[in-house]
Formats: structure tokens, C-alpha cells, sequence
């Protein structure tokens, strides 16, 4: 009998329908999760053996607070379908924006952009929004703007998380010994460098 050969490449498309599948399994049971816990918070149902809803998700089911929120956020605020194609860590970047501006967000995008891609996309959006409330009906090029100022916003974030990196470093003895700290020192000195030039352009 003649055996059929599969090859790797055929073999590798059979594990990525699978892990495709689980994955977005996983993510519709994040949405029945989040629909059940708003099921159960509604009708108070939790009173029946717990004194309180912040009582029941701990002790039943090891919860935060926090996290059940994020659960019945993402089920109330999304579909079955958005969930399986966009995934929760995406969709709840969108939750910061109003109901309708999220659905043209949504329409606008796609859900193969990248986590950190939808999230400097939202941040773009709120800070266009803000531009436009501030400074309505005036230059064209304040939205360039007020990008550009987010950009500034998130770099100072940077510098300052970097600088604390830089600090805890210097407070660890073995950092002397670490065998890439030339490099290292060498990098900061070329971003001091940039910033500098950078202030003189500005």
C-alpha cells in the first residue's frame, strides 16, 4: 500500500489552522465570560451565597475587581465576532473612545494591525479629538500638531522610564561587570546627543 507523504509545509498548515482555532476559541469564551458575569451582576444572582459582588468574583473565581470589569466590558460593548477577529487586548485599547467613534474606528482599521499599532491609533483619535474641542475651525495643520505633541509626550515617558533603568543599573554592583555596559553607555550618550540636536531644531 502506498503511503502518502505530507510535507512540512503542508504540516505546518495544519498546526496553524489548529492554534488558529484554539486561539479564537479563546477568545470567545472571554466573551461568554464576560456575558455570564453581567448575567449574573444583573439579576444579583451572587446574593444568593455572597454577600457581595466583589466577594463572589474572588472567592468563586479568584477575581479582581478590575479584571471582571474587562470581561464585561468587552461583552458589552462587542460582538461575538469582533472579539474572535480583533482579540480582547486590541478591543480594549478602543474602549477609551465613545460608542460610535469606536465602531468607525473599528470600520476604519483592520483587526491584522498590531496591539501597539491600534493603540497609537486610538491615542491619535483622543488627541485629535482634544485638538479639535480646544481650537475648533482653525489651522488645517494643528491635527499634524497634535500628533506630533502626543509623540513628545510618549518620548518624555520613555526618557524618564529609561532614566530609572539607567539609575537601578548604576545601583547594581554586577552592572560593572555586565559585558554589553559599553554599549550601553555608548547608546544613552548617542540619545542625549539626539535630544540636543533635536533642541536646537525646535
Amino acid at each position: 500500500m502506498e503511503q502518502i507523504q505530507i510535507s512540512n509545509l503542508d504540516k505546518l498548515q495544519k498546526y496553524n489552522e489548529a492554534i488558529l482555532s484554539g486561539i479564537n476559541n479563546a477568545r470567545k469564551e472571554i466573551w461568554w465570560t464576560g456575558k455570564n458575569l453581567l448575567d449574573v451582576k444583573n439579576q444579583k444572582l451572587y446574593l444568593e451565597k455572597h454577600p457581595t459582588w466583589t466577594a463572589y468574583i474572588a472567592e468563586t473565581f479568584y477575581l479582581s475587581e478590575r479584571s471582571a470589569q474587562r470581561y464585561m466590558q468587552i461583552a458589552d460593548n462587542f460582538t461575538p465576532e469582533q472579539v474572535e477577529q480583533w482579540g480582547p487586548s486590541k478591543l480594549g485599547f478602543t474602549l477609551t473612545l465613545e460608542g460610535p467613534q469606536r465602531e468607525e474606528f473599528l470600520s476604519a482599521h483592520s483587526p491584522t494591525e498590531s496591539v501597539s499599532e491600534v493603540k497609537e491609533q486610538v491615542q491619535q483619535v483622543k488627541w485629535k479629538d482634544r485638538i479639535l474641542q480646544e481650537y475648533p475651525a482653525q489651522n488645517p495643520n494643528n491635527e499634524f500638531f497634535a500628533i506630533t505633541e502626543m509623540k513628545l509626550q510618549q518620548l518624555l515617558g520613555l526618557i524618564r522610564e529609561t532614566q530609572d533603568h539607567l539609575a537601578s543599573c548604576a545601583l547594581n554592583a554586577e552592572y560593572v561587570t555586565y559585558p554589553r555596559r559599553a554599549i550601553m553607555v555608548q547608546l544613552w550618550g548617542q540619545c542625549q546627543s539626539e535630544m540636543q540636536g533635536s533642541n536646537k531644531e525646535a
